[in-house]
């Protein structure tokens, strides 16, 4: 009796020994599961995929850039702006004729930009335009240009900015 058990207890030792080692067989980012009689492998959830996984690679973002610019007739105060325009002659051309639409007759372009911002300071001298990255950073440049001849009546008349944008 005793070497049957211990045969019995042999076979079925060597069969789990079997179903272990077929549990070991799993790809990178699966692991092992078993029950009696059955076993198969599960992703493991949150495993960095791999680029060659079903999911597509998303491509670069590309962004395009935006001109803006702005047009004055200084004597007779007239301001014309355009902003998110494809090229700077589009921008320019925008800002001239919003420009001479509000009276302007001596319009000329001041500033042009691309992918940033403008302001327009005015004073009891007169005006400055500044481009930057960001609306502060233009009105701080502008604010200097303003007060740089002792002009303290220095203030905000104009901001906006051209961003680029995404291309779909």
């Amino acid at each position: 009796m005793k070497v049957k058990l211990f045969f019995l207890l042999s076979l079925l030792g060597l069969s789990k020994a079997g179903v272990v080692s077929a549990q070991g067989g799993c790809p990178p980012g699966q692991y092992p599961v078993s029950g009696e009689g059955w076993n198969y492998c599960a992703p493991i959830p949150g495993y960095d995929q791999s680029p060659t996984s079903s999911q597509p690679e998303q491509p670069p973002a590309r962004w395009k850039s935006r001109w803006g610019a702005i047009a004055t007739d200084g004597v007779k105060g007239v301001l014309g702006t355009a902003t998110g325009e494809a090229d700077q002659s589009e921008a320019e051309q925008k800002a001239l004729a919003q420009c001479h639409t509000k009276g302007g007759s001596a319009c000329k372009i001041q500033t042009s930009y691309a992918n940033g911002c403008a302001a327009m300071i005015v004073g009891n001298n007169g005006f400055s335009t500044a481009i930057g990255s960001t609306i502060e950073e233009a009105v701080s440049k502008g604010m200097k240009i303003c007060r740089s001849d002792g002009d303290t009546s220095c203030h905000v008349y104009y901001t906006d900015c051209s961003l680029p944008g995404l291309v779909h």
